[in-house]
């Protein structure tokens, strides 16, 4: 479940969801909705921690962006 997603100010997007432990999250961005989603990130939740967050430092501009996350086996 996605927490926030904020535009930066210096530019790109902090894209923040929740987290279970020593699960791994792939985050996939694409610009329309329902198709086209590349994988940007792969993270493992190795720590425990509640939410995890990535910075997507190439999400300039004023261009559509659409997130989602993919939970691994």
């Amino acid at each position: 479940k996605f927490i926030n997603i904020v535009t930066r100010p210096e530019g790109g997007a902090v894209v923040q969801w929740s987290s279970i432990e020593n699960r791994i999250y792939v985050l996939e961005r694409s610009p329309v909705l329902l198709q086209g989603y590349t994988p940007i990130a792969t993270i493992t939740n190795q720590t425990g921690q509640t939410a995890l967050e990535f910075i997507d430092s190439e999400a300039q501009g004023p261009a559509n962006r659409f997130y989602r996350l993919r939970l691994q086996p």
